[in-house]
């Protein structure tokens, strides 16, 4: 199987499982592409040298972006994660697992980053009762 078709095999496998988890205003076909070009970009922050898994940030606000934002779609991603080895340079296992790490604690931070400034944007758009704000948690 050629690396194309492992990616887009992960990234079909990815979608399944984020669909179960949130609601995406997205075509099948849209979301796997979406998903196939951030495996991609995952693979490469992996590889990188040197190594920086700062942008796995950037790829959990793109999800975001397009409506996935519920938790049980990150850990969904872990998994794919995992999976994303055989797509990458050989690395040792160790240093694989070490940036793998760094990748998912980065992912997560720029998944609740997201979440966090939607909701501040949801809140400037509640209308004011009796001079207060409300904002439920």
């Amino acid at each position: 199987m050629t690396e194309g078709a492992d990616t887009s095999r992960i990234a079909n496998d990815w979608w399944r499982t984020i669909r179960t988890t949130a609601y995406v205003p997205l075509s099948s076909p849209d979301a796997v592409e979406l998903l196939r070009s951030l495996l991609d970009r995952f693979v490469a922050i992996l590889d990188a040298e040197p190594f920086d898994p700062e942008p796995a940030a950037g790829l959990a606000r793109e999800l975001v972006r397009v409506g996935v934002t519920n938790p049980a779609s990150i850990a969904a991603t872990v998994p794919v994660l995992r999976r994303i080895a055989e797509l990458g340079n050989a690395q040792s296992a160790d240093e694989y697992g070490r940036r793998l790490v760094a990748v998912t604690a980065w992912y997560g931070k720029g998944f609740a980053e997201a979440l966090q400034d939607a909701m501040e944007i949801a809140t400037e758009n509640v209308p004011e009762i009796s001079g207060k704000v409300y904002v439920f948690p």
